[in-house]
């Protein structure tokens, strides 16, 4: 109950905003809610109450609140101080990563992190690349991996993983026949890109822009946050886009998908590792960042 439920009202007591609340920690508002009413249960007493169209807290709920930063810290550095008496890498790890990263690396490598590290927890955020940034700033992630270059000076980030955009089509695309893919063949066709904040997008408009062609020249049919979506509506021929190559090595496989080589056009970018330089990192967080750092990925 401490780990949890607590930060979440001493989140909560700060904003006073549920919804804002279960936004920056990537729950539900009735999660949120919900794990307030059992800390209230707990305690026997209301910690909120509404007034016109604002949360205050109660007299219980600012004598908590007062406490509770203590509390969470204390709990912390005692996770700490155990792990290192017990030898045991226990807890949990809040990772943020964007979709790339979440849905076609992560979670093969936590299969792995798992058999090293069986009591260790990592949970897994996916985000934008705003999003997370936004979270490893504010506290409410542990780390978070991007693939984009990140200009914070209260930021760490180190390189862990090279990544490349390709263009993609469906095999029987009319770009596919093209001799030369340069810029300016992208304009004929209708393409299908991310949303604004996804760090797929800004890598694929600097490097169109380095090659000499604005990215509002694209025709774009339509934007969706998913890679999966996308890479459906290419299937369909909807249009083409711009993805990893991490996302799409099932469907180069099966055949549902063509590379379209680009000139012109250099698409390559690192995936980085980015942390609060002021957060001091429990023994699970710190073996965590230790077995990205050392992982082989060529084997992954």
């Amino acid at each position: 109950m401490i780990d949890t439920t607590l930060h979440i009202f001493y989140k909560a007591a700060q904003r006073l905003n549920f919804s804002e609340v279960a936004q920056e920690m990537y729950l539900t508002q009735p999660a949120v809610t919900f794990q307030i009413k059992k800390l209230e249960s707990h305690l026997g007493t209301n910690l909120f109450y509404r007034e016109k169209n604002r949360v205050a807290l109660t007299e219980a709920g600012e004598v908590l609140y007062r406490h509770a930063k203590r509390i969470l810290d204390c709990y912390e550095e005692a996770e700490r101080e155990v792990g290192k008496i017990s030898g045991t890498v226990q807890g949990r790890v809040l990772v943020g990563a964007s979709t790339t990263m979440a849905e076609y690396i992560l979670p093969r490598l936590f299969g792995q992190l798992k058999e090293r590290y069986p009591r260790m927890e990592p949970l897994l955020m996916i985000g934008n690349s705003d999003r997370i940034l936004d979270g490893v700033i504010r506290g409410t992630l542990d780390v978070g991996i991007l693939a984009e270059e990140v200009v914070h000076r209260e930021l760490h980030q180190e390189k862990i993983l090279q990544d490349q955009l390709v263009l993609i089509a469906a095999p029987n695309h009319p770009i596919v026949r093209e001799k030369k893919v340069t810029p300016e063949v992208l304009c004929r066709y209708p393409f299908i890109a991310r949303e604004q904040g996804s760090g797929t997008r800004k890598e694929t408009e600097i490097g169109l822009e380095k090659a000499g062609m604005h990215p509002r020249k694209l025709r774009i049919s339509m934007r969706l946050e998913r890679a999966e979506a996308i890479k459906g509506a290419v299937e369909a021929d909807l249009g083409i886009a711009i993805l990893s190559r991490w996302a799409i090595r099932k469907e180069l496989r099966l055949g549902t998908l063509k590379i379209v080589p680009m000139q012109n056009v250099r698409l390559v970018r690192d995936f980085k590792l980015i942390r609060y330089k002021k957060k001091q990192l429990s023994p699970s967080q710190e073996h965590f960042v230790d077995f990205l750092r050392n992982y082989d990925w060529q084997n992954l």
